[in-house]
């Protein structure tokens, strides 16, 4: 871990990506190269594009659509990702009528899909019920950028350079038509998020995570009877236990209890969705590293060298 937030950690591993003399130490020691789980890498981004597309056919299959409707996609957002995947899908041929990009209170996407404006001179990051989501620095954005300025790489490098010297940039024009023609923002408070879950549960018996509820909320506030709506479920519940348990009004019966216990507790209440045995799994095994950096790159650059002999 690093005491820090995800933009700051996202920052280092960009760092590290880019570090030569760290990229020839893990060579030369051990044969290593560093790869990363979240779409920085296109290694996330193909699977989240497979995954738009699965969502779609599983539609047509289902004969809710009929192949060639159009769909429109909600996806919970923090990095860009995962809607970025969505864009390709619909590049490739895949027919997502609007892209909508739900965020949760650290809502910088939503202000600038509606204003054009990316600014967080004013914003800390606010530790909310859906962690994965909590950032600012929208990485993927750049991508998305470069495709809707038409490949315009000195315009992208401009906005971006921008943001990391005075931590804003704007774009307008035709280029912010274009993108507000492409997507929809909107974005959920933390009292919405819970209520989300509760009232879903208690209506239809499914439970959803803090991170689809987000999504869910913003559905529901832009959906209408022309298209159905694709939610991206993005976690199982049970990743998310005490957030869960809280929302559903279990909040004395959690205090001092383990991960694994809370777990149980929240697969007790339903089996929708159903169990995740791999995660499972991950929960009741012990953690590979308890230990907690400083928010400095030298201490990141030295456990990745300590983390590599133990390999």
């Amino acid at each position: 871990g690093i005491d820090g937030d995800f933009d700051l950690c996202q920052g280092m591993v960009k760092r590290a990506f880019q570090d030569q003399d760290l990229a020839s130490w893990l060579s030369n020691n051990g044969n290593f190269r560093l790869s990363a789980a979240n779409s920085i890498t296109w290694g996330r981004l193909l699977p989240q594009i497979v995954f738009q597309v699965s969502g779609y056919l599983d539609l047509v299959e289902q004969k809710v659509i009929s192949l060639g409707d159009e769909v429109d996609v909600c996806i919970p957002t923090g990095n860009f990702g995962n809607i970025l995947g969505a864009f390709y899908a619909q590049a490739m041929g895949i027919p997502f009528r609007r892209l909508v990009c739900a965020s949760n209170a650290n809502n910088t996407l939503t202000e600038f899909i509606n204003s054009g404006v990316y600014d967080i001179r004013s914003r800390q990051i606010q530790k909310t019920q859906s962690p994965a989501i909590d950032i600012l620095k929208a990485s993927n954005l750049e991508r998305f950028i470069y495709h809707k300025s038409d490949r315009d790489s000195q315009l992208v490098r401009k906005c971006f350079k921008e943001l990391e010297e005075n931590q804003c940039f704007e774009v307008s024009g035709q280029l912010l038509e274009d993108i507000q023609k492409s997507l929809v923002g909107k974005w959920c408070s933390e009292a919405e998020c819970v209520t989300t879950i509760k009232n879903c549960f208690e209506t239809t018996g499914y439970l959803l995570d803090p991170h689809t509820a987000i999504a869910k909320f913003v559905a529901d506030l832009v959906n209408d009877v022309d298209v159905p709506m694709i939610i991206n479920a993005t976690a199982h519940y049970s990743k998310f236990a005490p957030q869960v348990l809280r929302a559903l009004g279990h909040k004395k019966d959690i205090k001092d209890k383990s991960m694994s216990e809370l777990f149980d507790m929240a697969h007790k209440i339903t089996d929708s969705p159903g169990m995740h045995s791999r995660l499972e799994e991950c929960i009741k095994s012990s953690d590979i590293s308890e230990k907690v950096l400083k928010p400095n790159y030298e201490d990141v650059e030295r456990a990745i060298k300590i983390f590599s002999h133990k390999i």
